[in-house]
Formats: C-alpha cells, sequence, structure tokens
C-alpha cells in the first residue's frame, strides 16, 4: 500500500511540474478515443447513449462532440488541471472503517434479542404480581 501511495504521488508530482511528456498525452487521447468508438457496438449501445445524452439533447437541440474536446488536450492543459485540483494543500484522506466489527454486532444483537425482552417480561411479572397481591389484600 505504501509502495502505491508513493508511486501515485511521484506521478502526480511529475504532472504538476510539468515533467509530462507529449507522447503520453497522445497515446492516453487515444485510448480514450478508441475506447469511445468501441463502446457503441450494437443497437442497445446505441439507445443507451441517446438515453444518457436525453437532457443535453433537450437543453441544447444537439449532442456535445466529446471526441473534439479530448483532441484539444494539450500537456499545459494536463499541468493547469494538476496544479488546480491535486494540490497538496487540498488533500483530503478518507479511511473506511466499519461502524461495528462482528463481535460488537453479534453482542448488540444478543442485547437487543435477549436482554432487553427477558428484562420487559422480569418487570412486568414484578408490577403485575404486585399489584395483583395488593388487590386481594
Amino acid at each position: 500500500m505504501e509502495t502505491t501511495e508513493t508511486l501515485l504521488e511521484q506521478e502526480i508530482e511529475n504532472v504538476r511540474q510539468g515533467r509530462i511528456k507529449n507522447d503520453e498525452i497522445e497515446g492516453t487521447k487515444l485510448r480514450i478515443l478508441l475506447d469511445r468508438v468501441q463502446g457503441v457496438e450494437s443497437n442497445g449501445d446505441v439507445a443507451a447513449y441517446y438515453v444518457r445524452s436525453r437532457f443535453q439533447l433537450e437543453k441544447t437541440g444537439k449532442l456535445t462532440s466529446h471526441e473534439d474536446s479530448i483532441a484539444r488536450v494539450t500537456p499545459e492543459d494536463v499541468q493547469r488541471v494538476a496544479n488546480k485540483y491535486l494540490r497538496a494543500d487540498r488533500q483530503i484522506i478518507l479511511w473506511s472503517t466499519p461502524t461495528l466489527t462482528w463481535t460488537q454486532f453479534v453482542v448488540g444483537l444478543g442485547i437487543f434479542l435477549v436482554v432487553i425482552p427477558g428484562t420487559g417480561i422480569y418487570l412486568l411479572r414484578r408490577f403485575v404480581l404486585r399489584g395483583r397481591k395488593r388487590s386481594i389484600r
């Protein structure tokens, strides 16, 4: 995990410093464009594309060409975005921890299913029997 984190930090720093090569950007753009072309291979895919783009069609009356936007990306654009959004002072680290451990869950369930009803029955019998004994006297 630490190795992965270190490699990610190094790569982000390379992008922020502008040490990313134009060939890498062009290769990434080409992969994205090829994925977009291959993503529409059946009538169902075409229909899903139009359903996803429905809001844009209703708003502007046409579809935006994302391919043109992707083709216009330059290394300077990537560096500018990285410097704006991937700054070290803006990083947030999220830890995913469970609310309850398995043991806590089982103990809580046991309390809920056994102790609470048992206590309720004990108190009910105690007060009902006490009330009946007083009414008999």
